[in-house]
């Protein structure tokens, strides 16, 4: 108890020595200092909520950087399920059929030829991209994860552009020597959509 009466005692001594202190300071240098310390509360002030307008503005471009990620993500899922799945069956189906047709040659080897082409798809890339770099501050890790998908997007149009050129080329000039197409009494069949 006597410890506490000591320290209040303390700081008794202390405020009434600043009291006095501050009595003995000029009408200007009180002036001087209560702007000092108005200027410092206020830079105070200021600097919290920029900073909670950053983290807000970060918030909203995650949100988005988000909202685009699932948009590429849906749309190549989706291409896949309607383009890329139908594309392997066929061609596991004339695998299977030229396994079949080779042996037993007597047969007849009858192969259906998707010739379709496909159209190109636009993904966000670019916004995803922009949001990503300029306005996130993410590591490493997600940068590389955004490069990847740029390089998966990219390919992805590419192997399209590739697949209509190669189905443009074929539908202009089939094969049609013996040695081309070596059918004596079977058929290939060409479907043209």
């Amino acid at each position: 108890m006597e410890a506490i009466s000591a320290e209040l005692g303390y700081l008794r001594s202390a405020l009434e020595a600043s009291q006095a202190v501050w009595s003995q300071v000029p009408e200007v240098g009180r002036s001087l200092l209560g702007a000092v310390i108005g200027v410092l509360f206020g830079a105070w002030i200021a600097s919290r909520s920029q900073t909670k307008r950053t983290v807000v503005s970060e918030l909203h471009a995650l949100r988005s950087a988000h909202a685009l990620a699932f948009s590429v993500a849906n749309k190549a899922l989706s291409f896949k399920k309607q383009h890329v799945r139908p594309l392997e069956e066929a061609f596991k189906a004339a695998l299977a059929a030229h396994a079949a047709f080779m042996i037993n040659p007597r047969g007849c080897l009858s192969i259906q030829i998707d010739l379709r082409t496909l159209s190109q798809i636009k993904f966000a890339d670019k916004s995803l991209e922009k949001i990503v770099l300029e306005r996130c501050f993410l590591g490493s890790e997600a940068v590389a994860t955004l490069v990847a998908v740029l390089d998966a997007t990219d390919d992805l149009s590419a192997s399209i552009k590739y697949r209509n050129e190669l189905v443009n080329e074929f539908r202009k000039d089939p094969p049609s020597g013996h040695q081309e197409r070596e059918t004596s009494a079977c058929e290939i069949m060409f479907s043209r959509y």
